[in-house]
């Protein structure tokens, strides 16, 4: 009978901190008693831990612990780790499950102390803890990213913490409160992912984010920016130094926290095959390892001491655009100049080149990685095509600075709207006071008058629209929902606009107005809608043209249509036909119009849970289609 060696490593799962201090004392002096509290953290430590044992309870959030138990018995590297269910359900069915799932054991709480113990120490002496370890090491997959590091670099403590809040759980987290101190500890932990403040004394966020992009190590090292100072000119700045995000404050944390993630991920990815082809390499007698090499798409090229090619794939053939067979006892120059000089470089971190790829028009951005098996050992490279990845990074800093100039698109066309309000107002009140005191006693005076106020009148309802543009584009779009009947509010719409069709020839159609639709919206906004729409039709429709208007119920919800007779558009025109401003060429005819309408529209729609649907085709007129939940 064996004895349970002081290095055993128990790892203990389960959510509930009493459950927890219980166990681990009972177990104190078996081994090194570790803890999660979740089924996907217990993973992350068994794979970098590799315990002896796990205790785990079933009922937790998130992965089980039969899910877990099944997922450790379905890994080839785990099959042998001893699982042991605690829980506090004794059924018989739940046992047999556990039983099913691969637990070695199964313990019901309240726990038995000594009973406990005496199966503990059974389960590490049966599974034979040297020889089992020495074999779940010698074939441990890498895990890669499984504890990225976080620098978050912000003078501002509370600022520091936001941040810590948020990505809590992705990584470990350290800090910086000044700029120095962030480019030394950038060296010495060598981060996933750098967040980082704008404005600090002395060295400054971009002055950070410039010192580190110089260095070849940290070329493709992701930083975000995370500021107040979020203009545009701050933002184009930090992107053109090479950050990967800017993130304006205050932020939403969930959207910083899957930003964060996203960037980690493809950094984990990008780790994780290095090292798996590194550690491939070191176990070449396995044939199936081998096959994995072999077809792996990035280049991978092995060299002796003497920096001679004695291993290479499929990926470096092609690349270097020679025969396998071709590139073993090459020297590793001849590949690349000076790419033995650079393997001691490319060990510490990844280097950037530019290779002329076979049959590729221009050359590609590679990113080399090396790593040594052992002193006197075999050098291995890793050669990665990045041109897909520049492609993203270069798509990335353009919507950026899109969505950059969209933000403050609608911040100066608030600003603009709000001031112009203060002198319209007074243009309006003092020609109204005109108009009512008869000092234009002329007819050519009150004409001129009539002219002044529908002026205003035109130029305050564009600055209606361009505050509701702006609001829109800041996602401060309100509506009061209630239940509307939508054949009232069609009907008032549709009269205030008889005027206008009459004054362009035009006849209006209405049907369905009879019908009873009630609508959970906001009546005004509905409205508004309708107008737009409708009013739109008539200014688009030729003399003589109709233009019919029909309400009617479409299942669960509640349709107002309204076709014209006008010109209709052409796909190209359709694809921007929601664009702010965009008349579509329509601003060079005498209609008149802004090319806000139906932006506008097609905002409140959605905020008051409907939609906006367009069908149009040139020479065929438009059809708009404005749907809306029945209430």
């Amino acid at each position: 009978m064996g004895t349970v060696p002081e290095a055993a490593k128990i790892l203990l799962v389960d959510d509930e901190p009493e459950s927890i201090k219980l166990i681990s004392r009972m177990l104190a002096g078996i081994g090194q008693v570790r803890f999660a509290t979740s089924g996907l953290e217990a993973l992350e430590r068994i794979r970098a831990d590799a315990p002896d044992l796990v205790i785990t309870d079933i009922h937790m959030p998130g992965m089980s612990g039969l899910e877990l138990c099944g997922a450790i018995r379905s890994a080839p590297e785990l099959g042998q780790l001893p699982v042991i269910v605690i829980t506090a359900s004794g059924l018989g069915e739940v046992e047999l499950a556990a039983l099913q799932r691969g637990a070695a054991d199964f313990v019901t709480k309240p726990v038995e102390p000594e009973s406990f113990v005496a199966r503990v120490r059974a389960h590490l002496r049966s599974a034979g803890l040297t020889e089992r370890v020495s074999r779940a090491l010698s074939r441990q997959p890498f895990e890669a990213g499984a504890h990225p590091r976080l620098l978050v670099v912000d003078d501002d403590a509370d600022a520091i913490q936001l941040v810590q809040r948020a990505v809590a759980g992705l990584g470990m987290v350290h800090f910086a409160t000044t700029g120095s101190e962030a480019l030394r500890l950038a060296h010495e932990l060598d981060p996933d992912l750098v967040l980082l403040d704008a404005r600090m004394p002395g060295l400054d966020g971009f002055g950070v984010c410039a010192a580190l992009k110089s260095q070849e190590r940290f070329a493709h090292l992701p930083i975000v920016f995370v500021t107040r100072h979020s203009d545009v000119a701050n933002e184009r700045q930090a992107l053109d130094l090479g950050a990967a995000d800017f993130v304006s404050k205050p932020y939403d944390p969930q959207v910083l926290r899957a930003r964060v993630r996203n960037l980690l991920e493809l950094k984990r990815r990008q780790d994780a095959e290095l090292r798996a082809a590194t550690e491939h390499w070191r176990r070449l007698a396995d044939s199936h390892l081998a096959e994995i090499v072999r077809t792996a798409s990035d280049a991978i090229v092995s060299c002796n001491e003497q920096g001679q090619v004695v291993l290479a794939n499929a990926a470096a053939a092609q690349m270097f655009g020679c025969a396998e067979a071709e590139l073993i006892g090459a020297p590793a120059d001849r590949l690349l100049p000076g790419l033995w000089a650079q393997a001691d470089a490319a060990c510490a971190g990844p280097v950037g080149r530019r290779v002329q790829r076979q049959g590729a028009a221009a050359d590609c951005p590679v990113e080399i990685r090396a790593s040594r098996s052992a002193p006197g050992g075999l050098t291995t490279f890793l050669l990665r095509d990045c041109s897909e990845r520049e492609q993203l990074i270069a798509e990335q800093q353009a919507r950026s600075g899109a969505e950059a100039v969209a933000q403050a698109r609608a911040r100066l066309m608030g600003y603009v709207s709000h001031e112009m309000g203060a002198p319209l107002n007074a243009i309006m009140g003092f020609a109204q006071i005109l108009a009512g005191t008869g000092v234009a006693h002329e007819v050519q005076h009150q004409r001129q008058l009539q002219r002044i106020l529908e002026g205003a009148e035109q130029l305050q309802g564009l600055i209606a629209d361009l505050l509701e543009v702006s609001r829109q584009a800041a996602g401060q779009l309100s509506v009061q929902m209630a239940t509307v009947e939508l054949g009232a509010v069609l009907q008032g719409s549709v009269d205030a606009l008889r005027p206008a069709a009459e004054r362009g020839g035009v006849l209006l159609r209405v049907e369905g107005l009879d019908e009873r639709l009630p609508v959970r919206a906001d009546a005004k906004r509905v409205r508004q809608c309708i107008s737009n729409l409708v009013s739109n039709a008539i200014k688009y429709s030729p003399q003589g043209g109709v233009v019919r208007v029909r309400l009617f119920s479409a299942g669960a919800e509640a349709c107002v249509m309204v076709k014209d007779e006008g010109p209709g558009l052409s796909e190209a025109q359709l694809a921007h036909l929601f664009e702010p401003f965009n008349r579509l060429g329509a601003e060079s005819t005498s209609i008149p119009g802004t090319g806000l309408g139906l932006v506008i529209s097609r905002g409140f729609a959605e905020a008051m849970g409907g939609r906006l649907e367009v069908w149009s085709e040139m020479g065929s007129g438009s059809r708009f289609s404005l749907f809306l939940h029945a209430a």
